[in-house]
């Protein structure tokens, strides 16, 4: 790298590649919040195009913002971004501008050339030339000639596909007309492919309407009731899980600002609704229209970035949190939205590059890197919906969380749990005290490979099939007793032990049954489920 400077909120580093046969050029790189998002050459256009295209729709930056990054007029990102929205990648890639249009030849002098071409269509283009110089006393080229027979010459099978341009018209004019007549069409089922619609509607008519609280709601029900277009109306499905959810009541131990128009619940739906709308971060909710998405969750405008960021600020002062995490836990296991049977826990590291010190974690992404960060600890059910989540330092161990969460989960009404982790959250002491009030699962670790070799191939009596691949399970009883150097270095004078199950798997072939790999284990305090 050779140099950098700052555009906004990007970082660019420039450097030279080396090309010895066909010349050096210079590649810039574009970082945001030191994270690469898109490179670019000098004297390139397609390469500053493709850039700008890729800053725009990753919602990172606006036609001006990705012009002055990658050096273009906010006109050429906006026309390269628009094609690549109607016409694909290709269409901005491709170079068909093409040569100007004949400007010296008239409309009266076209016409005498094409006249001259359809009474002799046989005849060159040169002997036309000279015919046509001759009659309309001026010089009239060989390559004027072509060009208009070319152009007036129809495909023979009689259609012309339109140019870039034209397509472009054609879509703006579209576009102009869905405007025109948006709001006065009116918008209806159809009844004729679909009679089940039909009966529905006949149903729906004997409930009662809905009855809109404030004025927002009574704008945007006379709007759904007239068929006018509403951007964003398909977001308010989402309204059905939170209204049994109810949302609402999670935020009430909150205290609200004195000063301020927007409530806690307001942010945390924007937030909910700008995920559902594929909003990625805080900072791309300024690329909605605020008096349009802000009706999908009752309010007149939505809050920007900036008052996103100070409402959480607030939030996150005042150290309940945690009763918004425990409510929503006990109302998705209320209406049965998880699934309870069983809880998976793991934790996910989540790298921090601000300027306070943070303890380090490895990034398992990122070459086992030790970078400064969190752990998000999330418990999920077996369809992958989450119960309950929790934020710590990376100086914490694995199995304190998991034993803080069992108790959790416990205190919301489920006897007994059973936690699935993973072989961080081994430990022979752990293990004997978590089985008193909680069954697990989780990885065998510091077993023998000559232990699994042991068990006989007729041991293995119950089969299953997981992504496509056949295993074959046996069981047996296992006694796990800790070192003594591990009871010492937790303060204990005593050896812990425990009996557990240890569940052995061996991947086979489906075709002839042959054994295929290591085998695995697993390690379980419960005795009663099947393998």
């Amino acid at each position: 790298m050779t140099s950098n400077n700052r555009t906004k909120n990007f970082l660019i580093f420039s450097e030279t590649e080396r090309r010895p046969l066909r010349g050096d050029r210079t590649i810039r790189r574009v970082f945001y919040n030191y994270t690469p998002v898109a490179f670019f050459y000098d004297n390139d256009l397609t390469s500053k195009k493709i850039a700008a295209i890729q800053l725009v729709n990753t919602g990172l930056a606006t036609n001006i913002e990705a012009g002055e990054v990658v050096r273009l007029h906010r006109n050429t990102v906006s026309n390269a971004v628009n094609t690549n929205q109607l016409l694909g990648l290709n269409a901005v890639i491709k170079n068909d501008r093409g040569r100007k249009g004949l400007i010296y030849y008239t409309p009266e002098k076209r016409k005498h050339i094409i006249d001259l071409l359809e009474s002799k269509p046989g005849e060159t283009d040169e002997k036309i030339a000279r015919q046509a110089s001759e009659e309309l006393g001026t010089k009239i080229s060989r390559q004027a000639v072509a060009r208009i027979r070319v152009e007036h010459t129809k495909p023979f099978n009689g259609f012309s596909p339109p140019s870039k341009k034209e397509l472009m018209e054609i879509e703006a004019v579209t576009r102009r007309m869905e405007k025109r007549l948006g709001k006065q069409a009116q918008l209806s089922f159809d009844f004729e492919n679909r009679p089940e619609l039909k009966d529905d509607i006949k149903k729906k008519i004997g409930e009662p309407s809905f009855e809109a609280a404030d004025t927002t709601q009574e704008n945007t029900i006379s709007q759904l009731e007239k068929g006018i277009a509403t951007p964003y109306a398909g977001l308010l499905f989402y309204q059905l899980f939170l209204g049994e959810l109810n949302v609402r009541e999670l935020f009430t131990d909150f205290k609200p600002p004195k000063k301020g128009k927007y409530s806690f619940e307001d942010i945390c739906l924007s937030l909910i609704f700008g995920l559902a709308h594929g909003l990625s971060s805080i900072e791309a909710h300024k690329l909605v229209n605020p008096s349009q998405f802000g009706p999908v969750f009752g309010l007149p405008r939505s809050p920007g970035p900036v008052t996103i960021r100070t409402y959480l600020e607030i939030m996150a002062e005042q150290h309940i949190s945690d009763s918004v995490v425990d409510k929503f836990a006990l109302q998705v296991l209320k209406i049965g939205a998880v699934n309870p049977d069983v809880f998976f826990v793991d934790g996910h590291f989540l790298p921090y590059y601000g300027f306070n010190l943070l303890a380090k974690g490895w990034h398992t992404v990122r070459r086992h890197q030790a970078l400064k960060g969190n752990e998000i600890y999330v418990v999920s059910d077996i369809e992958k919906r989450p119960l309950v989540f929790i934020t710590e330092g990376c100086e914490i161990d694995f199995r304190p969380i998991i034993h803080r969460l069992a108790c959790k989960i416990i205190d919301y009404g489920v006897k007994r749990p059973v936690l699935v982790f993973d072989r961080g959250g081994y430990g022979v002491n752990f293990f004997s005290e978590l089985s008193q009030y909680a069954d697990f699962v989780t990885w065998g670790k510091y077993v023998r490979k000559e232990e699994l070799t042991s068990v006989r191939q007729e041991d293995f009596t119950v089969g299953l099939r997981v992504n496509g691949r056949c295993y074959e399970i046996s069981e047996l009883d296992k006694t796990l007793t800790e070192s003594a150097a591990t009871a010492k270095k937790e303060g204990r004078t005593e050896r812990s032990s425990v009996n557990l199950r240890m569940i052995v798997m061996r991947k086979i072939n489906e075709k002839t049954g042959e054994e295929k790999g290591r085998r695995l284990s697993a390690l379980t305090c419960d005795k009663k489920r099947p393998s």
